[in-house]
């Protein structure tokens, strides 16, 4: 014991000393921790939001773009038009929103150890079913506008305007390539 000016005390012992250093870098880690989750949690939530905010802006973009031509039956769209810059933010608009980098849920019904633990060898998990947007809401006005549209351009008499001859001809280029016809 050391005088302490009139008061006691007494010294730490090896074991308290090291548990106290073990407790502060354990409080220390553990801090890391909810600072690196909080962290996670935030640039989740952020590309949750710009993601939303690019599909709203996208939608508006598309609607501004081709919403009067699905209304006039007359209207066509060249067929590069509807491959290079009808379709994909169609395509993006359908596809379901990501939140995190988790992996798919299990499938109803499916075994909780054949979701815990996967297999070496198992396939690869199939995506998740394509759910349409329900009756009435933005989306699905996008969604039957451009089918309508996609319609249009697949029964256009002129090649230039059918997406199926563009396709068509693609298909017949790697046919001549492959054979080595050209």
């Amino acid at each position: 014991m050391r005088g302490l000016g009139g008061a006691t005390r007494k010294e730490k012992t090896r074991d308290e000393l090291l548990e106290a250093v073990r407790a502060e870098r354990a409080a220390r880690g553990e801090t890391r921790l909810r600072a690196r989750a909080a962290l996670t949690i935030q640039r989740t939530w952020r590309g949750h939001a710009a993601r939303r905010r690019l599909r709203a802006a996208l939608a508006a973009e598309w609607a501004a773009t081709y919403g009067s031509m699905v209304a006039a039956p007359e209207a066509r769209l060249g067929a590069e038009e509807v491959a290079g810059k009808l379709l994909p933010p169609f395509l993006f608009l359908l596809k379901p929103p990501r939140i995190g980098g988790t992996a798919p849920a299990a499938a109803p019904g499916a075994p909780a150890a054949a979701a815990a633990s996967p297999r070496p060898h198992a396939a690869p998990a199939a995506p998740p079913p394509l759910q349409l947007p329900p009756p009435g809401s933005p989306l699905s006005v996008l969604v039957r506008g451009c089918l309508a549209l996609l319609l249009r351009s697949a029964s256009a008499a002129d090649p230039r305007d059918s997406y199926l001859a563009l396709a068509a001809a693609a298909d017949e280029g790697r046919r001549v390539r492959r054979w080595g016809g050209g």
